[in-house]
């Protein structure tokens, strides 16, 4: 099948992630979680991976997802391509590596699931900033779309993104 430079590209990062984060393609297609988890990841990553600032996210009930990854790896899966010839075909920026090694071992989806939303909406508010965004008013807009967190649950995503360099809350 013929694809295009970028989506070539695209999919060499995302054998990449998926060989360097220990995910099993068969996991992949059968495990709900696991598909959640290489979203977070995925998304987590877009500032540090560039082939992965071509996928657009939109803010959904497990956090942001992207059909266009979706089609990914299920294009991976189903035209069985050998992930570690695409993944070794793909030089990784070292501050993605740095990244992943921080948030491979998180086992936590729902702490990878709150902290991607909480990048979410923290980017949000930045690109349109009609109010203020504070601790108070971002810790509440979680509680209206994630009611199952609580305030620890999300200042230790809050802390999370902070060691990471994500945010910069005081």
């Amino acid at each position: 099948m013929i694809r295009t430079v970028q989506e070539s590209d695209r999919l060499k990062a995302l054998a990449w992630l998926l060989k360097y984060a220990g995910v099993n393609t068969g996991e992949l297609m059968k495990r709900f979680a696991t598909r959640v988890r290489v979203q977070k990841l995925v998304y987590l990553l877009r500032d540090a991976v560039p082939e992965f600032r071509g996928y657009e996210f939109s803010l959904y009930i497990r956090g942001p997802y992207s059909p266009e990854l979706a089609d990914d790896y299920y294009k991976i899966i189903n035209e069985s391509i050998n992930i570690d010839k695409l993944a070794n075909s793909y030089t990784p920026p070292r501050e993605a590596v740095a990244l992943l090694d921080e948030l491979v071992d998180i086992n936590d989806l729902r702490l990878l699931e709150l902290a991607a939303t909480i990048l979410d909406v923290y980017k949000a508010y930045k690109r349109n900033p009609i109010v203020e965004l504070t601790l108070d008013r971002l810790i509440r807009h979680l509680k209206i779309i994630k009611p199952w967190a609580n305030r620890e649950q999300i200042l230790r995503a809050l802390e999370l993104l902070r060691q990471l360099g994500f945010i910069d809350f005081d």
